[in-house]
């Protein structure tokens, strides 16, 4: 059964599926819980789903100011802890997966494990897109900067119905939460942070993501001790959109071998 909220405190839109040990399922940029479609879907057989918009994102609330990846955080650590889903495993695609890691540095007692998904700990060369969509050029409206730059996000192989559809929920999000987003994380950097992380982490990379190179998740299974990588070739940034089974699959692994599956003991 799949059912849908909004927390008191955070204004924070959510959707809730499934029972048993809970995996909380984290957006990226201008994105919404809509994007884990897939994975609500198959995880709610196995375990309790949480998907939470993050604020300005979505069905939650708008507020003015406060994009910071820590109050981010600190908006999932409010909701999953009134909804007592800790422990619980914390799955972050791109910006969703740079708040997973303040999550994680912050509140390593309430994770059972942590899946970062086309995702960096930092952006020395400065080549994310929505970087790119902030400094476009003067009199370039952002509407028409997102569109030229969202093409790296995608494969020549990639569905066109998808790609519309990807397009049109992102640009939903209003721009100055965009914006306020883009200068809250274009600087982050938790490379000298995350030898001290002591969760079972797994990275999911994309080969064919122009917009997060493969070597992000690369890095990031290095910096992490003990942390596994997979990664998905021919496919783009969103690829648990584009490769939903192959992304399930090492879902489902992860959570077996953690003894994160309803029935299992935890290990």
């Amino acid at each position: 059964m799949i059912a849908e909220g909004v927390h008191k405190t955070t204004g924070m839109a959510y959707t809730e599926a499934g029972d048993g040990p809970a995996v909380v399922l984290v957006h990226g940029w201008a994105c919404d819980r809509s994007f884990w479609r897939n994975q609500i879907e198959a995880l709610s057989g196995v375990c309790r789903v949480l998907a939470p918009d993050l604020r300005g994102h979505g069905a939650s609330s708008v507020p003015e100011d406060d994009y910071s990846l820590a109050r981010l955080a600190g908006d999932i650590h409010s909701v999953c802890h009134d909804l007592g889903a800790a422990p619980f495993v914390l799955v972050g695609h791109s910006m969703g997966g740079m708040v997973a890691q303040r999550y994680a540095l912050d509140h390593p007692d309430d994770l059972a494990g942590l899946v970062l998904v086309a995702t960096t700990a930092a952006d020395p060369e400065k080549v994310l897109v929505s970087r790119q969509i902030a400094s476009a050029s003067p009199g370039e409206g952002f509407r028409s900067a997102f569109l030229r730059y969202s093409a790296s996000w995608f494969t020549p192989d990639s569905e066109p119905d998808l790609v519309l559809w990807v397009e049109d929920r992102m640009l939903r999000t209003p721009e100055h939460v965009a914006m306020k987003l883009v200068d809250a994380y274009a600087d982050m950097d938790v490379r000298e942070e995350l030898s001290a992380l002591d969760v079972p982490t797994l990275v999911i990379g994309a080969l064919g993501d122009a917009s997060t190179p493969v070597d992000r998740s690369v890095e990031l299974s290095q910096l992490i001790p003990g942390a596994s990588l997979i990664t998905v070739d021919e496919v783009g940034h969103f690829v648990q959109l584009e490769r939903p089974e192959e992304v399930n699959e090492a879902l489902m692994a992860f959570l077996a071998g953690l003894g994160h599956l309803r029935g299992q003991t935890p290990n």
